[in-house]
């Protein structure tokens, strides 16, 4: 049975009344409750996870807030189409400096159609006070066989990020930041 419609069953789920509490799922920060069900409460977000095409994960950022076009925000959404968004989750698949232009604030790390739904993951790591990474390993291109990009981009707490691009292999992609 499972009361929360979460897809984990009552037995295995730490709260079956919360859909947003599961085993592995992203913990939520400062709100006094274990997402994660691994007995710790509000720990730094750190995770490796796996995707659908045209998914996101929404994530709190636990040690600090990352100042981004005049706002410091405490939590982001991480689009599997290689990109970060800040206040909003838009998981488009189609890459547009436009949309870019015209959306609430965002990064694009390299905003192009993945798919981690056929392979690759998503990892994320926070260090205190410090640091959000989020690499992209392995992820193929949609529609594209054989094809593997992996990259990291990291948020600091000073307001700055940075890309590191491993092994890409894409045929396009939109790289870059805007306000919105």
């Amino acid at each position: 049975h499972d009361n929360d419609n979460d897809d984990v069953n009552c037995i295995t789920d730490c709260n079956d009344d919360d859909p947003l509490s599961y085993p592995g799922a992203p913990e939520i920060c400062s709100d006094g409750f274990d997402q994660d069900c691994d007995g710790i409460t509000d720990e730094l977000t750190s995770g490796t996870y796996t995707l659908l095409d045209d998914d996101s994960l929404h994530m709190g950022i636990c040690s600090f807030a990352f100042p981004l076009c005049g706002t410091d925000w405490a939590d982001v959404y991480i689009q599997d189409n290689g990109r970060l968004t800040f206040g909003f989750d838009d998981q488009s698949s189609t890459e547009s400096a436009q949309a870019l232009l015209d959306q609430t604030p965002s990064i694009a790390a390299l905003w192009t159609d993945l798919d981690p739904s056929t392979n690759g993951t998503v990892e994320v790591t926070e260090n205190s006070e410090t640091s959000l990474s989020v690499t992209f390993t392995a992820i193929p291109e949609f529609g594209v066989p054989g094809t593997a990009n992996s990259f990291t981009l990291t948020l600091f707490a000073d307001g700055t990020a940075a890309i590191d691009y491993g092994s890409l292999s894409v045929d396009d992609g939109l790289v870059g930041f805007a306000c919105g």
